[in-house]
């Protein structure tokens, strides 16, 4: 090599500040249902639960006011966040 025609380094360039350059580089997370599939020690435990919640159809009394009731038992359901209520109503 001639003395002043050093070639320019042509190897991996250096990361600029734009998004698109750190994204390439950045290895990504894998999605959390992808990473479950259908394995089973992923699925719900739904022997246990209680059943649906419902809610009594709404008659007069309950869209011109409200109603008393009684709250018979608090229930656990596994599987849900809050609590579930036993409820008997006076009509």
């Amino acid at each position: 090599l001639a003395q002043g025609s050093a070639q320019p380094h042509q190897g991996r360039q250096e990361p600029s500040d734009s998004g698109e350059a750190r994204a390439k580089l950045a290895m990504g997370r894998v999605i959390r249902g992808s990473r479950k599939g259908k394995s089973l020690i992923f699925t719900a435990k739904t022997r246990l639960r209680k059943g649906a919640v419902k809610l009594r159809p709404v008659d007069f009394a309950e869209r011109t006011g409200f109603i008393k009731g009684l709250v018979k038992n608090i229930i656990h359901d596994p599987g849900r966040g809050a609590p579930m209520a036993e409820v008997v109503f006076h009509d």
